[in-house]
């Protein structure tokens, strides 16, 4: 079985390379959040080392005034951009074949998962259908979601580790389950909000079907584990988004009864507009539906698997559907989420490993002869989608350079709320008095977080340090701290100086919250260390 598995996962990489054609080359898909994820990737590249060992805030941005960019959007992808491309030393390439190692490390996982109940072949079949649905290949294509797209790999690997704990498996699957559930929350938090009630009712699944408490309270360690090691970020996302100012926000952005899916957009099939909303296709595919129904009605002997995930892909299509407006009307993870249409990403995983359990109608050359028949017919009729319509040309060198003449308030997403007034321009200087006067000296860098400057006040004076204020920054006149007064129009820092000559530092750093997230990402080394021993 072990040389069965390893042809197999050479097969899904051959199969997956007419999906990443696309994306071998150092040119960006021009999709929806292609520039903003550029510009991300170029921050993590600039500030990583420069005074932030954890980056959230990005100060050259928005003229100079800074955003806190990471502190809301999920790092790990541009992390790990950040040190691959130090090796191939192109920032847009290194993008690109990370998003060619995700989805086939997607298809990877789904197999060895689904091998576990639709034998080889089967799980060839759900492997494939998983990295051609639809809206897995719009995710990258059409979307640019970068972070998003990676989230796939990670939903068979957590369910894999979790049922060979239940299976009494080795201390592997303890370190892939913990590792998993902390890049997804590292990797994209609302998937993680969408993925982890289907993590936790599938381990109360296993338990009723097995009846092993233990090895419940160890996928449940695998758990908290992997999401306190996570908690540095997202913690913080949920308790500091109360200090982001919603007015900048695109109202449509903030209405989810914007974005639910018809019946008639899941299940159409346009040949030639593949487009229902913004370029995007909401469609699961008539094949994919045909291939995990099937079984429903020809399988003799069915498996509890079969019928748990079909729960899942009727409750998901549900949520994805106007009838479903109560729930989100009423449920703030809901909200969080934003979109409807997010549950695609649950509809497509749990629908592509239903696909697999056709393989159990067939067996010997019938299932030989049958497989590559669905895969050819999986293949074509997800071709259309894997065809990027435009590229960026971005001169990567000058961006990077040049990142504060972008204004990125954007869709005001990480706005911090005092900004009521966007700024219109760079300012001439960092320091500036706006009430009294006097000279201000010596205005030094020292880091992308960190300035310094000697003030001589000649009267009791407000000085102006030109950066949004978010929770973090302080500033210290004469080694001492002082209060800052965010409450103007433009949202920027200003602190009083008595007359006299003055040392100042303007300095970004941690918070209480931030300070509990770390020391609960370190704890979460508690529980993993816990699951070890207990194996």
């Amino acid at each position: 079985m072990g040389c069965i598995s390893m042809g197999v996962c050479v097969l899904i990489v051959v199969l997956a390379l007419p999906l990443c054609f696309g994306l071998l080359q150092n040119q960006l898909i021009n999709g929806h959040d292609a520039t903003s994820n550029l510009m991300m990737a170029l921050c993590m590249d600039k500030y990583a080392g420069d005074g932030q060992f954890l980056i959230r805030w990005a100060s050259e941005l928005n003229f100079g005034y800074g955003y806190p960019m990471f502190n809301f959007y999920p790092p790990a992808y541009f992390v790990l951009t950040f040190f691959v491309s130090k090796i191939i030393h192109d920032v847009t390439l290194t993008m690109n074949l990370i998003a060619v190692f995700f989805w086939i490390l997607s298809g990877v996982g789904m197999y060895y998962w689904s091998k576990e109940f639709w034998g080889w072949r089967g799980a060839l079949l759900s492997a494939v259908a998983y990295m051609y649905a639809p809206y897995h290949i719009q995710d990258i294509y059409v979307r640019s979601a970068f972070s998003e797209f990676s989230a796939f790999a990670f939903f068979p690997l957590i369910l894999l580790s979790f049922y060979k704990i239940n299976q009494r498996a080795h201390r592997g699957y303890v370190l892939l389950g913990v590792f998993s559930v902390f890049a997804l929350g590292c990797g994209h938090l609302m998937m993680l909000i969408l993925f982890m009630p289907v993590a936790i009712f599938y381990l109360l699944f296993l338990y009723f079907e097995k009846k092993d408490f233990q090895g419940l309270g160890l996928s449940f360690l695998v758990l908290g584990a992997g999401l306190m090691t996570s908690a540095f970020f997202w913690l913080p996302v949920f308790w500091e988004k109360q200090f982001l100012n919603t007015v900048f926000l695109i109202p449509s952005h903030v209405d989810f009864h914007h974005y639910f899916v018809s019946w008639q957009q899941l299940l159409h099939l346009p040949w030639g507009n593949t487009a229902d909303f913004d370029g995007i296709s909401f469609q699961i595919g008539l094949v994919y539906l045909v291939l995990a129904l099937v079984p429903l009605v020809f399988l003799r002997k069915k498996n509890l698997h079969y019928f748990f995930f079909l729960g899942v892909a009727a409750v998901a299509v549900f949520l994805l559907l106007p009838l479903s407006s109560f729930f989100w009307g009423s449920s703030s993870p809901l909200k969080f989420v934003q979109f409807p249409w997010r549950f695609l990403t649950i509809v497509s995983f749990a629908v592509s490993f239903l696909a697999g359990s056709l393989m159990l109608m067939f067996k010997g050359k019938s299932a030989n002869f049958v497989l590559p028949i669905v895969l050819v017919l999986i293949i074509c009729t997800s071709i259309k989608f894997f065809r990027p319509v435009h590229y960026l040309n971005v001169d990567q060198v000058a961006v990077k350079n040049d990142l504060s003449s972008i204004f990125y308030l954007g869709e005001g997403r990480t706005t911090p709320k005092w900004v009521l007034v966007p700024p219109l321009k760079p300012p001439l200087h960092k320091f500036e008095f706006v009430h009294g006067n006097g000279e201000i000296e010596g205005d030094r860098v020292i880091s992308s977080i960190e300035h310094i400057a000697q003030i001589h006040a000649q009267v009791q004076s407000l000085v102006c340090f030109h950066s949004f204020y978010f929770p973090g920054w302080r500033v210290f006149v004469d080694g001492k701290e002082t209060q800052i007064y965010p409450n103007n129009p433009y949202g920027v820092i200003l602190f009083p100086v008595l007359p006299g000559e003055h040392s100042v530092r303007v300095v970004f750093g941690s918070t209480p919250v931030r300070s509990i997230a770390g020391v609960a990402s370190w704890a979460g080394l508690i529980p993993l260390g816990m699951a070890i021993w207990l194996i």
